[in-house]
């Protein structure tokens, strides 16, 4: 084998083994798949759970100042005595019991909170996963409609019409075609928009090919719930009723105490002191009746956005539900009644004669037509899985 023969063989090798690792790279990844690898890889989920574990950390055990210990020295008329300081500052016996308490609650409402944000993420990664599926399906459906007219245009250069009117409509048909293509620039442009957006969700499927399988439609159900929105303002208020508990408790006092000894000298005896002191806050009344003041105002605030929250949960989700309604008649109506009555005019076009402008006009018209409602029925799809993501924010809780 010489040489020229050898490089031509190491470069179709080369091309072939191109060729086979993009294939092998393509893979067919379902809703479920997507929302499984979500669920593990997702980066905004690995922080909101480690600020739960966060808050759960800081709600355990109970909080008393750090003791000392001390070593002193003292040197009197050339002797020297040694001594030791120990002290404790000791909350009012209530102030750590509420302060337990109101970090419990604190940690509660942070849980509450992390569950919402994981639907938030778990339901954008669905309908991240569906935007995908519609780009894909959408540039599928406008490279159908510019072969077809491609193919009408030649069909139209076979006929023998040539007057004014003929030439008008292939005039028409040739800017129709052009527009097509800024169509697919923009929809190819669509699916890696949205494609590169699902890595948010999964890393790990950064470098792959990936087709989108569509995935099945689910229907709300709702029946009794209790929006997460609201469930965790009244846990924040909960907290929040506590921390201006604990913050009117700042009136009590605190205590201390402090043992001190020393060592006794051939000339004098051991010392030992011992002291119990009680704080004054009262004296500076005013510094906690600020703080009470502040509590009871951010309360206030927490208590009013409840009262927003569940007077606009109801409203809010009804409206939801009427859209979703609207949205699965078009659909259906899309799918049993038009999409079947467009397909039976294509197949009744084929016994139409496109000599003339007449049949011409139909053979152009009736095919796009037909691919336009398939388009119609990808845009519905997307709108329904949106408005379906904003119920589950109202009514899921994990």
């Amino acid at each position: 084998m010489n040489w020229k023969t050898g490089s031509t063989f190491i470069l179709l090798f080369g091309f072939l083994s191109l060729v086979a690792s993009h294939v092998v790279a393509e893979e067919k990844i379902s809703l479920e798949k997507f929302l499984n690898l979500a669920r593990e890889e997702s980066p905004d989920l690995a922080i909101e759970s480690a600020n739960v574990d966060t808050s759960q950390y800081r709600a355990s055990g109970i909080r008393i100042p750090l003791g000392m210990v001390g070593f002193m020295q003292m040197q009197n008329s050339g002797n020297t005595r040694n001594g030791i300081e120990v002290s404790q500052e000791i909350p009012f016996p209530t102030k750590i019991i509420q302060d337990k308490k109101t970090r419990n609650l604190e940690y509660e409402t942070k849980k509450q909170m992390g569950a919402i944000q994981k639907v938030g993420v778990m339901t954008k990664a669905r309908v991240a996963y569906v935007e995908f599926w519609g780009a894909s399906k959408r540039l599928t459906i406008l490279k159908e409609k510019q072969n077809w007219f491609y193919h009408h245009a030649e069909l139209f250069r076979t006929t023998t019409l040539s007057d004014n009117e003929a030439q008008i409509h292939l005039l028409g048909v040739e800017s129709e075609v052009d527009l097509l293509e800024n169509d697919i620039l923009d929809a190819e442009a669509a699916l890696v928009e949205t494609r590169n957006g699902m890595n948010n969700f999964a890393p790990s499927l950064k470098h792959q090919e990936l087709i989108p399988i569509e995935p099945a439609m689910e229907n709300p159900k709702v029946s009794e719930f209790k929006n997460p929105l609201v469930a965790w303002k009244e846990k924040e208020l909960k907290a929040k009723q506590a921390q201006l508990s604990l913050t009117k408790q700042s009136y009590l006092p605190d205590f201390s105490v402090r043992l001190r000894a020393f060592e006794g000298t051939p000339m004098s005896q051991g010392e030992r002191e011992f002291m119990v002191g009680i704080t004054v806050p009262f004296l500076y009344f005013w510094q906690s009746q600020a703080k009470v003041k502040e509590a009871a105002a951010e309360k206030k605030k927490v208590d009013a956005e409840l009262q927003k929250a569940t007077i606009a949960s109801d409203s809010m989700l009804s409206s939801f539900l009427k859209k979703s309604e609207a949205l699965q008649k078009q659909m259906t109506m899309l799918k049993h009644q038009l999409l079947p009555r467009a397909a039976q005019r294509v197949e009744f076009m084929k016994n139409i004669s496109p000599r003339t402008m007449q049949g011409l006009d139909a053979h152009k018209s009736v095919m796009s037509d037909y691919l336009d409602l398939k388009l119609k029925a990808v845009d519905l799809r997307i709108d329904y899985e949106k408005n379906f993501q904003e119920i589950l924010q109202l009514t899921e809780n994990e």
